[in-house]
C-alpha cells in the first residue's frame, strides 16, 4: 500500500513538471516569434548619415579623423564608417525614384512632434537633397518641395540647408523663395536663404566624404 501511494505521488510531481515545462518552452516561443523592432532600412540610412551633424563625437575633418586612427577612439571611427556607408547607400539611390523615396520618407518622419529615431531620419533625408544637382532631379525636387504642405516645407527649410547652395538654376528657387509660405525663424533667415542661392557659404566637410 505504501508503495502504491509513492508511485501516485510521483506521477503526480511529473506531470506537474511536464506542465511547467510546457508553459515555459511557449513563452520561449512567443518571445522568439516578437523580435525588437528596428526602423526601416531607409529611415536608418538616412539616420546614419545625419551623424554627420548632430554626433558630437563624428570627427569634423581629416586631421580629426587621422587623430581618432591614432587613438584607435572606438567611437569616432565607428560613427565615421556609418556615415560613410550611409553617404555611399545615398548615393546609389540619386535617381527620379530615389528623390521619390526620399521625399515620401521626409513626409513620414518631418513631423511634429517625432521621436528622435525619425528626428535624424528626418535631418538626413533633407541634407541627402545636396546630392541631387543634375537638372531634371532639381526641377523634380522643386515641384515637389512645392506640393509639400506649409509646415512641412516650413519644417524642412529649417533643417540643414547646404542643398539650397548647390542648385543649378539657383534663380529658379529664388524667385519661389520670395513668394513661398514659409514660416522662417526670422525675416532675415529669408534674406540669407536666397543670397545663398547666389553666393553659398563654404560646404561642409561631410559633403566631400570619405577622407583618404
Amino acid at each position: 500500500m505504501c508503495y502504491l501511494i509513492a508511485f501516485i505521488r510521483a506521477r503526480r510531481a511529473q506531470s506537474l513538471c511536464g506542465l511547467l515545462a510546457g508553459f515555459v518552452l511557449a513563452a520561449t516561443q512567443v518571445g522568439a516569434a516578437e523580435p525588437p523592432s528596428e526602423p526601416p532600412a531607409l529611415e536608418r540610412i538616412y539616420a546614419d548619415f545625419a551623424l554627420a551633424r548632430h554626433a558630437k563625437d563624428f570627427p569634423p575633418d581629416r586631421d580629426v579623423l587621422r587623430r581618432c586612427q591614432r587613438a584607435k577612439d572606438k567611437t569616432c571611427l565607428r560613427l565615421y564608417r556609418k556615415v560613410v556607408s550611409a553617404r555611399q547607400q545615398i548615393l546609389a539611390r540619386v535617381s527620379a525614384a530615389g528623390l521619390r523615396e526620399n521625399l515620401d520618407l521626409i513626409r513620414q518622419s518631418c513631423q511634429q512632434p517625432e521621436p528622435p529615431a525619425k528626428s535624424f531620419a528626418c535631418s538626413g533625408a533633407v541634407m541627402a537633397w545636396a546630392y541631387y544637382r543634375e537638372p531634371a532631379l532639381d526641377a523634380q525636387l522643386l515641384v515637389e518641395v512645392q506640393a509639400l504642405d506649409d509646415a512641412l516645407r516650413s519644417h524642412v527649410f529649417n533643417e540643414d540647408d547646404t542643398w539650397l547652395g548647390l542648385r543649378p538654376a539657383p534663380q529658379r528657387w529664388a524667385d519661389y523663395l520670395q513668394r513661398a509660405p514659409i514660416a522662417w525663424p526670422t525675416p532675415e533667415a529669408k534674406r540669407i536663404a536666397i543670397a545663398n542661392l547666389h553666393t553659398p557659404p563654404p560646404p561642409p566637410t561631410w559633403l566631400s566624404l570619405p577622407w583618404r
